[in-house]
């Protein structure tokens, strides 16, 4: 029995989130339906998003493109000022949840606001 391939992948939050935001500017605000990015992280992977370039580059991204991110980090210090995610969630208008609170109800409810509209 021949054995399966391995590949050793890491997950690449710049991408991911450049991704994201590319493609809701290109989506557009025609349809009128909210738009929002929800980035889940358990922060492990922040020095990919930090390499050097990258987080400004993000950072320049998500304030031209209007489009909100909630970034929800698996970590109770991960929204802490200065860190990654804090300065995303800032910089495109968004919230930045982590564990200090309950992370699940305060992600359902900023969801929920999206959906309807309430920019609160």
């Amino acid at each position: 029995m021949a054995a399966a391939p391995v590949l050793d992948l890491e997950a690449d939050p710049y991408r991911a989130l450049t991704a994201a935001l590319d493609e809701m500017d290109r989506r557009g605000t025609d349809d009128h339906r909210p738009q929002l990015v929800v980035f889940l992280t358990d922060g492990e992977d922040n020095g990919r998003l930090t390499e050097p370039g990258r987080l400004d580059a993000l950072l320049q991204s998500a304030r031209t493109k209007g489009v909100p991110v909630v970034v929800a980090v698996l970590d109770g210090g991960g929204c802490d000022p200065g860190k990654p995610a804090a300065a995303v969630a800032e910089a495109s208008g968004g919230r930045c949840l982590d564990t200090k609170g309950d992370l699940v109800t305060r992600l359902r409810e900023e969801v929920a606001r999206t959906g309807t509209g309430d920019e609160a």
